[in-house]
């Protein structure tokens, strides 16, 4: 209500006054992720976008580490900004080693050791550490899968091949 006075008059009248307040923008999407990968970062509620990335819709698509920015104006034009910190992890190097041949009965040591940032081992034959004594009894191409302490993989195979007899061996050497 408003009441207005001046010297010989009073006048009065009521109005409706709406306070719109700015809306503030979320972002969704990962925050993490191996090195290759691609994150989407997704803003809403509904309005006009602007990204640090120069992008002027609601979903952006990121490939490096860094900071994302956005500016949302709402449909009153009232703006607020958010941002979402992206973090790309550095993949680990799986390293089988080199092929190798040896005589059926004979173990052969499967060696990973120089894998690089690897955290965690698996062997398709089964095994979960860095080396191990196997005794295949065929050739076969053997797996080494690694992953880093952030979940990222990498995957590298070695072929081992077995000789009945050690002319064999020594007619390949």
């Amino acid at each position: 209500y408003l009441s207005i006075l001046d010297s010989t008059c009073i006048s009065s009248d009521t109005m409706t006054l709406n306070i719109h307040t700015p809306t503030k923008p979320v972002i969704s999407g990962d925050s993490a992720l191996c090195k290759g990968g691609d994150i989407v970062l997704t803003v809403s509620p509904n309005g006009s976008y602007v990204w640090s990335t120069g992008s002027l819709t609601d979903t952006i698509h990121v490939d490096k580490s860094g900071k994302y920015k956005v500016r949302l104006v709402n449909n009153w034009g009232c703006i607020d900004s958010t941002w979402r910190n992206v973090i790309f992890y550095p993949n680990p190097i799986s390293n089988a080693g080199r092929d190798t041949t040896v005589l059926i009965g004979n173990p052969v040591m499967l060696d990973g050791t120089n894998s690089q940032l690897a955290n965690g081992y698996y062997w398709s034959v089964g095994y979960t550490s860095p080396t191990y004594l196997y005794n295949p009894q065929s050739d076969q191409w053997i797996t080494l899968t690694v992953t880093s302490v952030n979940g990222c993989m990498d995957i590298d195979s070695v072929l081992v091949r077995s000789e009945e007899h050690t002319s064999e061996l020594q007619s390949r050497l």
